[in-house]
């Protein structure tokens, strides 16, 4: 069965991660173990680590005990953030071909598209890390 809105794999952990560092504040995480809890590669999750590292959501704790930590409150992250940190800043189109448009003038689902598009964003930026944790939204 196929699904409409479709959300990366990269994406998916990101969020996974985040929630799952979010609810263990006071203990840094190992890459293996949310890799176990949700049963995900260890290098792609750690690849997805890095990313929101860079992107400023979570730090790095070297040693024995070390692992991740948010570095960020719940609050203060947008889903919409997760999902640029990771796949690049969010474009809103008006094309299924993802282009200016078809080459139609008057394009009977270009404006559709474009509604849909921008109520997904709205949605992503309206919406943090602490509402899903919380069940809020």
């Amino acid at each position: 069965m196929s699904e409409l809105i479709k959300i990366s794999n990269a994406v998916n952990l990101a969020v996974h991660a985040l929630i799952e560092l979010s609810v263990n504040t006071d203990v840094s995480l190992q890459v293996k173990e949310i890799s176990e809890k949700f049963s995900t590669s260890e290098a792609h999750l750690s690849k997805v680590l890095q990313q929101l590292r860079k992107a400023g959501f979570v730090h790095a704790v070297r040693g024995p005990k070390g692992g991740y930590q948010l570095l960020l409150k719940p609050s203060e992250i947008k889903l919409s953030a997760i999902f640029s940190a990771i796949e690049g800043p969010i474009e809103i189109h008006s094309c299924l071909f993802g282009r200016s448009g078809c080459g139609k003038i008057n394009c009977k689902l270009g404006n559709k598209i474009k509604g849909f598009n921008q109520e997904i964003f709205d949605f992503l930026n309206g919406c943090t890390l602490a509402d899903v944790v919380e069940g809020k939204f």
